[in-house]
């Protein structure tokens, strides 16, 4: 909206159309298709704010120009990695805070939960006796019923032995004790990215992110052994483009294709061979003269 006022400054609202909104969505070089198109989700709000308090009829909300993009891919290891980054990181802040090795645990555990719908998890969210976590205000536009997050065991025996603080207080604080935060205070958005990081980086693993490295690697790993169907039902897409992002149902399908080849080839060399094929074995001589 500030690109929009920097662009337009005090023109009347009326007199703003699809060239002017296509022209200001295409002199934004600085950033991303994604962020552009979130920008002209944003303007669509906007007007649809303005039709809804009669300040523009029907006829005068504008079209708005398509925005493609295509979503990049982040990188991905095997369980085997992670659980190392997770081990090193358990390491690494353990005796600072287990909070931190627990938020990692669960985003390398719960897929369906993103890093900041965890980090806006508060006391009143979380139910030991019950398994559950519960997030209130998930990303999904699509779905804006809240979203519950069932917990293995092992993690509800580690929430029953943690002490727990106040309703309105955020589960993923500070403590007393580290230096430039104030007890009580929410972990910062990054926080447990650079912990991530900074164990990647003592492992001598590059360029693998929170996310691809967490979500992404398991959403991955978890092909050969559940079907599509399983996995959806747990990731709790409910689109399949999204869901195909995570998953990439062909991965299981194009393995098996491979391995049926390689059967098929195995089984016929072994049926096929020149001691027991008189016409093959008549070939090859003449081949070798």
């Amino acid at each position: 909206m500030q690109r929009a006022k920097n662009e337009w400054t005090d023109r009347n609202i009326k007199s703003i159309g699809y060239p002017e909104i296509e022209d200001l969505l295409d002199c934004q070089n600085d950033i991303s298709g994604k962020t552009k198109a979130n920008m002209k989700s944003c303007l669509h709000d906007f007007w649809t704010w303005l039709r809804k308090r009669k300040i523009i009829t029907h006829q005068q909300f504008p079209e708005f120009p398509e925005t493609p993009y295509e979503l990049g891919y982040k990188n991905i290891t095997d369980i085997a990695t992670q659980q190392k980054i997770l081990k090193e990181i358990e390491r690494l802040t353990y005796h600072i805070n287990p909070k931190i090795w627990l938020g990692i645990k669960w985003l390398c555990t719960y897929i369906p939960m993103r890093p900041q719908e965890m980090m806006n998890l508060k006391e009143e969210d979380i139910f030991p006796d019950m398994g559950i976590l519960f997030i209130r205000n998930p990303k999904e536009k699509s779905n804006k019923m809240p979203k519950l997050i069932h917990l293995n065991d092992d993690d509800i025996e580690i929430l029953k032995n943690m002490p727990r603080g106040l309703p309105h207080l955020y589960f993923f604080r500070h403590p007393m004790g580290i230096k430039g935060c104030k007890p009580g205070q929410k972990f910062g958005e990054r926080y447990l990215y650079k912990k991530w990081k900074k164990a990647c980086d003592n492992l001598g693993i590059d360029d693998l992110d929170l996310y691809g490295g967490t979500r992404h690697t398991t959403a991955t790993a978890l092909g050969e052994k559940l079907t599509p169907e399983q996995i959806k039902q747990g990731t709790l897409h409910s689109t399949n483009k999204a869901f195909e992002r995570y998953f990439q149902p062909h991965v299981r399908n194009s393995r098996l294709v491979y391995q049926t080849a390689k059967d098929l080839q195995h089984s016929y060399n072994q049926n096929s061979k020149s001691d027991d094929n008189p016409k093959l074995n008549n070939i090859l001589k003449l081949r070798e003269k």
